[in-house]
């Protein structure tokens, strides 16, 4: 992960941070075909590391949408 101690980042500089520290778990949970459904999505908070932080938020992105799953690729950059 991008630290950013003993500095005040720029909002690129979060954003990388944060995309850093969270994609590898989101790729991790899409397998193959890249895209996280509601049920992987689940899995996730059973995990411990970034992805079960991740959880929830994905979880009220189907809430919102209505989606069925979601490329990691694309939940990653929102």
């Amino acid at each position: 992960m991008t630290r950013l101690k003993g500095v005040t980042p720029t909002p690129s500089q979060a954003a990388a941070a944060h995309r850093a520290h969270f994609q590898p778990a989101l790729d991790q949970a899409a397998g193959k075909d890249g895209r996280i459904s509601r049920n992987e999505a689940r899995a996730l908070s059973a995990r411990e590391d970034a992805g079960q932080l991740l959880a929830d938020n994905l979880e009220n992105f189907f809430e919102a949408t209505g989606q069925k799953s979601v490329s990691a690729k694309k939940f990653g950059a929102l």
